[in-house]
Order: C-alpha cells, then structure tokens, then sequence
C-alpha cells in the first residue's frame, strides 16, 4: 500500500501562481553559451551554466526552480512563458535535461501564470514497471526488468545512486576511503515515508579523529545530533537533543587532567560536573558551585576566595581551613586542582566550538552553546 501511495503522491502536481512582473532569472554562462543535440530531436541544451536553458522552436527556453521562462537570446533578457513548445516533452529520459519534462504551464492571464511540476522534477520517477525510482538510471534499470518485477543494480546517474532497502524502507548512500595514514567516510538515510533522515561522517589519522553525526524525525519533532573529536590524549565532545520545542545541550572534555561535562535545557536549566585526575569532584548548578571531595564532604568556594564546607546539622557553610593534617592538605589541594581544571574545561569547549564550525558545516547552533 505504501509503494502504490508514493505512485500516486509523485503524480500530484505542485502548483504555484507566478506573477509575471516579478519573476525573473538570470542565467550566467562559462564563456560563450555552447549547446549541444538532445539526441533523436531537433534541439539543443546548454552544456556550460548551471541552469536549464533549451533552443527550442527557434526561442531559448529556461526551467528554473519550477517555473519556465523563454528569450530570444541565450543571454537574456527572459520572460516568465507562459506556453512551452509541445516538442520539449519529448526529451528523452537520457539526456540530462530531461526532468524539466516535468514541468507545466496550466493556465496564464495578463499578469499572473500558474505552474507545477510533479516527482520528476527532483529525479522521482514513475517506471515502467509502475513503481518509483529515483535517479534516471534507475529507469534503465527498470525497463529491463522481467515479468517478476526484478532489476539488477542500479547505473550510477545523477540520482545520486542510491541504495534502496526493502528490509527498513529507506534510501542510503554512503562511501568511505582509507590508506595508510587514516580514512574518512560518510554515510546518510532517508524514510520517504515518514520523512525521517539521518547522516553523519568521520575522519580519522595519525594525531586524532573527529565524527559528526544528526538525525530528525518529523512524526515525532524529534531532533538530535553529537560531534566529537581526539587528538590522541584529549577528547571532548557535544550533543543536542529537541522534542517538540524543548530542547538540552550537553558537552564533556577529558585529558590527563580529568574530565569534565555540562548540559543546559531551553527551560533555562544548566549544570557543570568536574572530576580532577588527583581526586574530586565538582558540580555547578544555576544556583551556584559545589565540589564534592574524596573526604566525603561538600565544599563551595566563597567570593573571597577561601573554601567552605557544608555542615549537614546546622544547614550553613563553614570555612574550611588548611590544617597541618596530611588529609587536610590533600583535600585542599583535590579542591584547588578541580577549580583550575573548571577553568580549563571552559577553554576546551570553546576549542571544541571553534572545530565542529570547521568539521560540521552547517551545525553553528553548537558554537553557541557556551555562553
């Protein structure tokens, strides 16, 4: 049932009034335009811009975003078309230009159009065979299948090649290298019938690695995603998580020194944790500091500068001095070090703010994380 729904969805039209004064292209060529044959029919196409332009019927026809324009010259000036010559939807599924077959003119007036375009268009095919491929290769691949409905592998076309899973109902796609000095890879899935994607990609050498990896769920709003990175003695990482506009951030570091993490809500609640590599540990919360010692008490530093320790009895914080007793000193000394390396985790995270700007492309939400 879901195949025969997604045949019918690709055949909808996606229809929009256009008006005629406002819209507008402006196609940049390489050099002088050069076209080529569509083979078996009298036009060419434009080999040398990254827009759709077709000399057809003796006019100059380009399909941009959807909508049709037409010009008597390769260069412009161009017109919304409100008529597409009969002869470009003979275009023949090899050519590159072929999608734009999908494309229509409905109905025009002095100063608006409406246009549409079904599945097609974004490389969404019906075969056949009655089933929907995506890429124009795959509509090779299906018109040479058998009575039982069977194709083999799909030819590589710029549908991307794809991978089908009739296991999950998702599309993949994905690749990987390596040699001798580390590899990367990257990889990405998508349910078009839910709508749920995925994706995510890594590298890896001789002084660290690095991953990023997000996935979304629009049934449920759900959204989450995490990178991380190593240097070989120091790793730190980030992550977020959004559920129907709630959302948390979290990050950690570690190294020789300890580690270190924190999480913060859209609600407006934040929390630090710290545990030093010579004892201790600490925890911030929006209401203030507290470490906890290997003695097992709590401690707070005070504005001042000088700890103090939490008396359960009378609910009130003690000063806290650094006695002659070995114990004493080296719990001090455990407080003094996860309030330097407090210091340093702020530093690391904003080093890791800085990477996953590099690495993610597109994920600055984490840059502003820390603040």
């Amino acid at each position: 049932e879901q195949s025969k729904d997604a045949v019918l969805l690709a055949q909808i039209p996606h229809e929009a009034t256009i008006n005629i004064k406002e819209a507008n292209v402006d196609v940049t060529y390489k050099g002088e335009p050069q076209f080529v044959s569509i083979q078996g029919t009298p036009m060419t196409y434009a080999t040398n811009t990254h827009d759709q332009v077709i000399y057809a019927a003796g006019q100059y026809y380009c399909c941009y975003q959807g909508v049709w324009f037409v010009s008597p010259l390769a260069n412009g000036p161009w017109a919304v078309c409100t008529v597409v010559p009969a002869v470009i939807y003979t275009i023949p599924p090899s050519s590159p230009v072929y999608n734009c077959t999908y494309v229509q003119v409905y109905s025009s007036t002095p100063d608006t159009v409406v246009v549409g375009y079904t599945e097609g268009y974004s490389g969404a095919y019906v075969a056949a065979t009655g089933v929907l491929m995506f890429g124009a290769g795959m509509i090779v691949g299906a018109s040479m299948a058998n009575s039982w409905g069977y194709c083999g592998a799909a030819f590589y076309s710029y549908g991307c090649a794809a991978h089908y899973s009739y296991a999950y109902g998702s599309f993949y796609r994905g690749s990987s290298v390596y040699g001798p000095y580390g590899g990367a890879g990257y990889g990405a899935k998508y349910n078009a019938a839910t709508g749920t994607y995925s994706r995510g990609a890594y590298a890896y050498g001789p002084h660290g690695a690095a991953s990023y990896r997000q996935a979304y769920n629009p049934y449920t709003h759900s959204y989450a995603s995490h990178a991380g990175a190593t240097n070989g003695y120091r790793s730190w990482g980030s992550s977020v998580v959004s559920h129907n506009g709630q959302t948390a951030w979290a990050g950690h570091t570690a190294g020789p020194l300890g580690k270190s993490g924190w999480v913060q809500t859209s609600g407006g609640k934040s929390a630090e944790y710290r545990q030093s590599a010579f004892g201790g540990s600490a925890v911030r919360t929006g209401s203030g500091n507290t470490y906890a010692a290997r003695d097992g008490n709590v401690y707070q530093k005070s504005s001042g500068g000088d700890w103090q320790r939490y008396n359960g009895s009378s609910h009130s914080w003690d000063n806290a001095s650094r006695s002659g007793d070995s114990s004493d000193r080296s719990t001090m000394d455990g407080l003094n070090h996860d309030d330097a390396a407090r210091s340093r985790g702020d530093s690391n995270a904003g080093s890791f703010s800085g990477f996953h700007g590099g690495f993610g492309g597109g994920g600055g939400g984490f840059r502003g994380f820390r603040r």
